[in-house]
């Protein structure tokens, strides 16, 4: 095998290595008990994995509270209080900047909400949540996994 294609197969790797670590620091409602609190709210975060998007984990933080990292092809699913929220996204990374995005989100009680974080293609790549409908948000976690509660 010469050293190009060994090169490669260390990347490929290393990336599924990457991707595969996320970790959920609240609990996380079990399915089919979605809604089990009406005074309370049902977040999904999640990240699809692709060549533009960084692998590393991205740290995930939600008013104030660490709710846990998430990788690609993986997705956190946590209560929250309804009311207006501020969720900041920082991919922590060692030889390059960190890059941080924030949004807020005005949630409702007895609703779920699914969120998607990407980075564009920009100048600065912040990550970004996009909002999705329920039927969508359904389809694209449908394939994914639940990160690993600590």
């Amino acid at each position: 095998m010469n050293s190009r294609i060994a090169g490669v197969a260390v990347a490929l790797i290393l990336l599924a290595g990457c991707s595969a670590s996320s970790t959920q620091l609240v609990p996380m409602p079990p399915d089919g008990a979605e809604l089990a609190n009406p005074e309370m709210t049902v977040m999904y975060l999640f990240r699809v994995p692709g060549s533009l998007s960084p692998q590393a984990p991205l740290h995930i933080t939600i008013s104030g509270k660490d709710v846990g990292w998430i990788g690609g092809g993986s997705y956190l699913k946590f209560e929250m209080p309804p009311g207006l929220h501020n969720i900041r996204m920082e991919l922590k990374r060692d030889l390059e900047k960190n890059l941080v995005g924030t949004d807020y989100g005005d949630v409702k009680p007895g609703k779920i909400y699914y969120g998607e974080i990407d980075f564009p293609i920009s100048r600065s790549r912040r990550p970004k949540l996009t909002g999705l409908s329920e039927r969508e948000g359904k389809a694209r976690v449908a394939g994914m996994k639940p990160a690993k509660v600590q």
